[in-house]
């Protein structure tokens, strides 16, 4: 583990989820670590070990480390906590691939390698959004849970670095899309969807 994974706690990322807990700058490896120990034993014995992860790791892992948190949360009938964790990670993300100036900006300080590095590679991104879609399913958003199938149908298209896109197949995603859309009442866009997954992936 890099310097830079440890020192990347002063920016206090786990505050807005996790009731103001600020990591301060610490100044040696062992003391994050040690820290990290102390962070996790206040959670329920399920959520220590990602919760000391989230601390260890800050902001370089917090996608990939926020979108375990979250799918532990489901296995463990927690949607508060899992609709928190993946909407942390989904944050960070749009920070880097939204389609948006700001975003473009943001990748530009970015080689491909450490974009996917601190991003995932696109397959996870979209299997995020794919969970994310489930609890707006589970909640009845289909809206938003159509958008999120249609993001994760997205990732699955784009290079680590988003400078470079590929003809999607992960059929799956624009099928849930359009079941999304039909729960809504939208037929005709539930129709469009679902011809759209089925030119993608005929399955």
């Amino acid at each position: 583990m890099g310097a830079h994974s440890l020192n990347a706690h002063s920016q206090g990322f786990l505050g807005g989820l996790f009731g103001g807990k600020d990591t301060g700058q610490e100044e040696s490896a062992e003391k994050v670590l040690q820290d990290a120990k102390v962070f996790a034993s206040a959670f329920q014995p399920w959520a220590r070990p990602f919760m000391y992860s989230l601390y260890r790791d800050g902001e370089w892992g917090a996608v990939l480390n926020f979108n375990r948190l979250g799918l532990a949360a489901m296995e463990q009938k927690r949607p508060d906590i899992a609709r928190r964790s993946f909407d942390e990670a989904i944050a960070r993300v749009e920070a880097i691939y939204a389609d948006d100036e700001n975003a473009k900006r943001a990748r530009s300080v970015f080689n491909a390698e450490k974009v996917k590095d601190f991003k995932g590679e696109p397959y996870e991104r979209s299997m995020l959004y794919y969970y994310r879609g489930l609890l707006y399913l589970q909640e009845g958003d289909y809206q938003n849970a159509r958008a999120a199938f249609l993001a994760a149908d997205r990732h699955d298209t784009l290079s680590s670095a988003e400078d470079a896109a590929y003809v999607g197949t992960f059929g799956l995603m624009k099928y849930l899309a359009g079941w999304a859309s039909s729960c809504e009442g939208d037929k005709v866009r539930a129709q469009q969807l679902a011809e759209e997954a089925r030119a993608a992936d005929p399955a």
